[in-house]
């Protein structure tokens, strides 16, 4: 059997949801987890551009913040590698889409990306924790990344087992 509940009036903020049943024989619980989280922030059109080049090559990182009351951003920062580099606003109206953008050089390896955004009420990631957006990749022969890639973190390996590629382990 199949349950539902909508509503689309929950307020900015974490909130938690809760399944009690009875089917006569006592009541069971479910707790559920922290969602949905509710922000008045979105980000959208994420990306860097070109996805790959030389440590002379200035790479543009740019993301569209838009805010429910059209309020600008207290803090828009890039994080590439965990670096922190502070946005800066282009154009657009903070209501509809503002796009945010910052230019640098990076140094040769393979990166990986994420914004962060502020307001007076709560703060946002694009893309989603602990994901990470992929690139650029940077040196002589560096590869193309399509834009968009995500960098998903596997939790189900043990950091603390290592394979030696010995069967005996």
């Amino acid at each position: 059997m199949t349950y539902t509940y909508t509503t689309s009036s929950l307020s900015i903020g974490i909130h938690y949801f809760r399944f009690r049943f009875d089917d006569g024989s006592g009541v069971g619980l479910y707790e559920g987890l922290e969602k949905p989280i509710v922000t008045p922030i979105v980000l959208n059109s994420s990306g860097v551009s070109p996805t790959s080049g030389t440590a002379s090559t200035l790479f543009t990182f740019q993301t569209t913040y838009s805010e429910t009351s059209g309020a600008a951003p207290l803090q828009a920062m890039l994080y590439v590698d965990n670096t922190g580099y502070p946005l800066t606003y282009i154009s657009g109206s903070y209501s509809t889409g503002a796009l945010f953008q910052v230019k640098t050089a990076l140094p040769t390896g393979n990166h990986s990306f994420a914004f962060v955004f502020t307001d007076s009420l709560s703060s946002w990631v694009d893309p989603y924790a602990p994901a990470l957006y992929a690139g650029p990749n940077v040196g002589a022969n560096a590869q193309s990344i399509s834009p968009g890639t995500l960098i998903i973190p596997n939790h189900n390996v043990n950091p603390d087992v290592m394979n030696t590629g010995n069967d005996d382990n």
